[in-house]
């Protein structure tokens, strides 16, 4: 399983990514493609008693949310614990679950069939983007995505991804030593990128590492991609939510 932890800085400004880059820019291995996200939150318009005297418990089951990784094509879609991915892109894979009839396929994302289908259903409360997200590779392995994001109320935050890199991609990189982020090295790696934030005065962050939970069906399957994305779409909800 990859390990992923996300950081947000909320009392960021847009200049801190200059100066994070700065601060990181020696121990910086190579420059990794653009990036960008989309983040939605929707609210249920549908007047449903929940028998619960938990109001956040409550609030939980009201609230839809979505995630966008534009790169990948994908998005998931988040409740109540449970991460569904969803693509318009056709591949081998997708192409085999159509012709067997376990999956169709829509030219639409599914936050415009959401807007467009479902919106006596869903109501969209939330939208933070981050466009043209910088990413790069450090000598230990370590992958860093950040980014500005930005809501319609103007400058929402930083938010930092930090992922483990394969091991098949850390050996292509010469970077078979003590110090390569893998397995509890990653933890180590991720407390120097705190450290190196505290170094440029940001104190105040929100971070996760947190997973969804697996029930007997999940934990008997092996782990894919599209856990991992459940599960790093999670960490997203968790911090920006």
């Amino acid at each position: 399983m990859v390990k992923t932890t996300i950081i947000f800085i909320d009392k960021a400004t847009p200049a801190t990514l200059v100066e994070f880059k700065d601060a990181v820019s020696s121990s910086i291995l190579s420059i990794e493609p653009s990036w960008s996200i989309e983040f939605r939150t929707y609210r249920s318009q549908i007047k449903k008693r929940i028998t619960t005297t938990n109001t956040e418990e409550e609030n939980r089951h009201k609230v839809l949310y979505s995630i966008s990784f534009l790169q990948q094509q994908r998005s998931v879609l988040l409740k109540n614990g449970i991460g569904i991915v969803t693509t318009t892109k056709i591949d081998d894979n997708s192409r085999k679950l159509i012709d067997s009839s376990s999956s169709v396929w829509y030219p639409d994302s599914m936050d415009t069939i959401i807007s467009n289908k479902l919106s006596n259903m869903w109501v969209q409360r939330q939208l933070v983007k981050g466009d043209a997200g910088e990413s790069f590779i450090t000598r230990d392995g370590l992958l860093i995505k950040c980014c500005n994001l930005f809501s319609s109320f103007g400058f929402k935050g930083l938010i930092i991804e930090l992922r483990e890199q394969d091991k098949d991609d850390d050996e292509n990189n010469n970077n078979n030593n003590n110090n390569s982020c893998h397995g509890e090295n990653f933890n180590i790696c991720v407390k120097s990128i705190i450290d190196l934030l505290e170094s440029i005065g940001i104190t105040n962050y929100k971070t996760s590492n947190e997973v969804l939970k697996r029930d007997e069906t999940t934990t008997s399957q092996p782990e894919n991609e599209n856990t991992h994305l459940c599960d790093l779409a999670y960490q997203y909800v968790t911090v920006l939510d």
